[in-house]
Parts: C-alpha cells; structure tokens; sequence
C-alpha cells in the first residue's frame, strides 16, 4: 500500500473492522470464472487530487508500438517494443485457481483443442478527445457538475470539475483518458461494509437503463457487453467530521466491446437509493478508422506463447539457477481486443488470444489460468528480442 493509502486507512474507522462478503461463495465463483479488473472509486482520486497529492498510477498495461514501412504493399507492418514500467510485453499468465507460481518457466500445448485457421477480427484506431478541458465540462454536464475545470496537476493530464454540493467529476487525460464520477465528496474514505442493504436499492434493469441513458447523453461510439450486477454498502464520515454515513447502492460493469468483441476496457455505475447515481466511471475514446490486419491461427500463437517464454528466462542475467519448467495445456481460446500505444502517441485496440489451460504446479496442485498473446500475423509485427516477455502478476 502507498503511504496515502495508508494514512486515509489510520483515519478510517471502519479500516480495522473484519470483513466478509454476504455472497462469499458466488463472489469467489466470479472471480476464478471471470478475472476482471477492480473499478476505482472515484472519491479516492478527488480527495487526493483536492489535498494536493497527486497519485501517479498506471491506468492500462500496453506496449509502444511503431509504424514502419515495407512489410506489406498495403498495410504498415506493426514495430513493437515494451513500454518502461508495465508488465504486458506478449504474454500475461493470469492464474484462476490454484496456487501462484511468479517463478517458473512454462510450456504451452495446444493439440487439437486449438484451430489451425486463421480468423478474422479487425483492428481499430481510436480518436481521443483533443481538448481535454473542453471534454472534461462536456462529460461533467452529463452528470449535472456544472462548474469550470481545473487544471489539478498542471501538466493538461487531469481535470476535476467539482460543484458546491459535494458531486464531482474526474477526467485524467493519460493513455486512453478515463472518467469518474461522485454524487459527494466525503472526508474520510468510504470503507465497505459486509451488512445487507440499509436502504431499498433499484432493479437491475432499471440501473442498466440508467447507465444507457448517460453513455448515450455522452455520445461515445463503443459498445457494452451484457451487464454484471452486485450491490455493495459504503460506510464514511462526513464533509463536517463527525455524521457517520451509510449507504447501499445497486452497482453494474460492463465491458467496453467495439463489434461485439470484449475489450481491456470497462464500464461501471453506482446507483443508490431513489435510484440517485453515487459513481460511474468509464473511458473516453470514439472509433476511428479500422484496419484488416492479418491473424496468425490460435495453434500458431501458442508458439510465440513459447518463445516470449524463453526470452524471458535467457534474457534475465540474475537468475541463479534455472526456473521449474511446467506444462500448460491449453483447451480454448477466444479474441479479446486490448489497447496499444503508437509511437506517433496514437492509441489502438489491437486483437489478442485469451487462451485458457491447466497445469500442475510445483507442489503438484491442479491449477487453472488464462494468457494473452498478440493475434496479429508475426510477419506483421517487429519485437526487440530484448524487450519481449511474458510476465506473471
């Protein structure tokens, strides 16, 4: 934990107190089916950013890639190189169930499990919004926080647009620029709490219409994959120090899709009692153009599978003795579009292979993880032999 974190946590009453989800066994159950990652809330940016603290954080794992001439007669091939400071070069290995092995070398087989075609899936370049400012009052109108923007770092990268009654909206122009949102802004961060709802909650589907009418009011061009409902309570102090406020909200995520394919991008709102919105954050990007990159066959992406793995071991100079080889095998595997940097500061989706298998660990426990892999045909891509890994978390 950061020392801000931290120090928000010594001024939490509710830090210390043991928690336990009310659905545990159903909570555990999505996790291990359907890996996603945690939505921030926005209370956490706002009352950093109002302190003075600035929290630098990276919002998306992705690697710089360049456009270079000559590879094909009508498409640029694709140059990458990973990007200083983030895990995802290649390959990811995401355990689901099972033991976490940081150190160890793995083999990936697909057999039949695995088609030899090649599919077909596009990739998208994305047209950011180019005034920040601008786009940070647009969104916040949305959300009723009529107030001007300001500049809370200096540098053009975030925006906060806070109103006299609490709500405020955050939008941080880095990478692919998200957005947040908070009907208030406590003093002290909302801890969670395992109780059942203190107070009556909306229907799904009216908290599904609720997060359709915002995105339509802010006109991005992406699409939501089928919702993902829980409910959550929030207990925090008041702006004057001393109410202690509880609340129950009914809270949805989407997946960002572009064509019906799932992205590295989410979407979630909050809604809470007299269905008022509590939070809502989201990415802000339209589509721009598309292009017909060719796709290797999901049998031949587990070989580059296999090879960022051997990069990755032959290009660390500190490892004393070798890693534990174990054995993947791989039995599906589905297209996921995930976001890339270019070199000219242009922002892509880019199809990916999410592969799935089993393997034993060392200790010999059965275990079950996903990977990642780069679907694009090699020849159309350039990977620094020095810079290609796969990582584990």
């Amino acid at each position: 934990m950061s020392d801000v974190d931290d120090r928000l946590a010594a001024l939490d009453p509710a830090a210390g107190q043991p928690y336990e989800h009310r659905n545990l066994d159903a909570l555990i159950s999505r996790i291990t089916t359907e890996p996603r990652r945690a939505a921030r809330r926005l209370w956490r940016n706002i009352e950093i950013k109002i302190a003075g603290t600035l929290v630098v954080g990276s919002l998306i794992a992705a690697s710089t890639i360049a456009l270079v001439q000559g590879a094909a007669p009508t498409l640029p091939a694709l140059a990458m190189q990973k990007a200083a400071g983030t895990k995802f070069a290649v390959a990811a290995q995401a355990p689901e169930a099972g033991p976490m092995q940081p150190y160890a070398e793995y083999v990936f087989s697909g057999g039949l499990a695995l088609s030899t075609r090649a599919p077909h899936s596009p990739s998208y370049r994305l047209a950011i919004p180019g005034d920040a400012s601008q786009e940070a009052g647009h969104l916040a109108g949305v959300f009723g926080v009529d107030a001007t923007p300001l500049n809370s770092n200096g540098d053009g990268s975030d925006w906060l647009v806070k109103s006299e009654s609490g709500a405020a909206f955050d939008y941080e122009n880095t990478g692919v620029p998200q957005w947040y949102f908070s009907s208030t802004s406590p003093a002290i961060a909302p801890a969670m709490s395992s109780s059942a709802p203190v107070n009556p909650l909306p229907s799904e589907a009216t908290v599904a219409a609720d997060a359709q009418r915002y995105l339509a009011q802010m006109g991005f061009s992406y699409g939501l994959s089928s919702p993902n409902f829980s409910t959550s309570t929030t207990s925090s102090v008041a702006a004057n120090g001393t109410s202690q406020l509880t609340s129950s909200t009914e809270d949805v995520v989407f997946d960002v899709n572009v064509d019906g394919v799932a992205t590295d991008q989410t979407v979630s709102f909050s809604v809470g009692e007299d269905n008022v919105l509590a939070h809502a954050s989201g990415p802000a990007f339209h589509l721009d153009k598309s292009y017909g990159y060719p796709l290797e066959s999901p049998a031949a992406g587990v070989r580059q599978l296999n090879a960022a793995q051997k990069t990755k071991f032959s290009s660390s100079n500190s490892v004393a003795s070798p890693p534990p080889v174990i054995d993947v095998a791989l039995s599906h595997d589905s297209i996921t579009l995930q976001t890339y940097e270019l070199t000219d500061a242009t922002w892509w989706l880019l199809p990916v292979y999410r592969y799935r298998g089993a393997y034993s660990g060392t200790s010999g426990v059965a275990s079950t993880g996903t990977w990642d892999q780069l679907a694009i045909d090699p020849t159309y891509v350039q990977i620094n032999n020095t810079s290609t890994s796969a990582s584990t978390p």
